[in-house]
């Protein structure tokens, strides 16, 4: 069963909730009184998402670096190709439009690659603090119907905890995870010699709680053969 054929995993919007003013603010608003003069009283809207940004950004700068990481940049045109693999790999996974997709790591280059890449899946980003422990995750499993997380390899196990915990219908699908040394510089990669053990440790992981763990998750999911193998569906419309 695909993600989107499980009907447990629906979160409608409640339209009560939806701002139907389209940025605009009541005029007898009280903090108008105090409202500094030279500040717009109402928020301009684009009509444009921000994996348009990505693409214009890519096309007009694409050796410009979209990232910095410990001295190692990732240009726009990296940035851009990278989300697009891995957008393909969640729609292989069954991820459509409107599907809440985990996204559970510290700040590093994967974050920015992995949260473009689900707004181009046409999915929803579910943003965990990556403080959280397992009796924590759970509910960013259960409340939003997540069926897929993304996140770094340390936190691997806080997500099969949680999983483990749930029943199985509500338990998560699929697990990516990616390791932050995978975007150090080569200079750096030195001083990640045991790095290398998470394979048995992710192997174990998955072994141990059923969690579907792909070969990604061993090596990172921006630059092994197996996420960049993915392709966006030409018929996946832009949001």
């Amino acid at each position: 069963m695909s993600v989107s054929e499980d009907p447990s995993r629906s979160s409608p919007i409640d339209p009560s909730l939806v701002d139907t003013n389209a940025g605009e603010v009541p005029a007898d608003r009280p903090h108008f009184a105090f409202w500094p003069k030279r500040l717009a009283r109402k928020v301009t809207l684009p009509e444009t998402s921000l994996w348009h940004n990505v693409e214009v950004a890519a096309t007009r700068y694409p050796s410009k670096a979209a990232t910095i990481y410990f001295g190692r940049a990732k240009s726009y045109a990296a940035l851009r190709a990278e989300a697009e693999a891995l957008a393909g790999w969640l729609q292989a996974q069954g991820v459509r439009r409107g599907d809440r997709v985990a996204l559970f790591m510290q700040n590093c280059p994967q974050y920015l690659v992995a949260y473009h890449a689900i707004l181009r899946a046409d999915a929803v980003v579910v943003p965990v603090n990556a403080m959280n422990k397992a009796e924590e995750f759970g509910h960013y499993i259960v409340d939003p119907g997540t069926r897929v997380v993304i996140c770094g390899a340390e936190l691997a196990g806080i997500v099969a905890s949680a999983n483990a915990a749930l029943p199985p219908s509500q338990r998560v699908a699929r697990v990516l995870a990616t390791r932050y040394a995978d975007e150090l510089p080569e200079a750096s990669m030195s001083s990640t010699q045991g790095s290398a053990a998470w394979a048995g440790a992710l192997a174990a992981v998955a072994g141990s709680t059923g969690l579907a763990m792909d070969e990604g998750a061993i090596v990172g999911c921006t630059s092994l053969a197996i996420i960049r193998r993915y392709r966006i569906e030409p018929s996946l419309s832009l949001p």
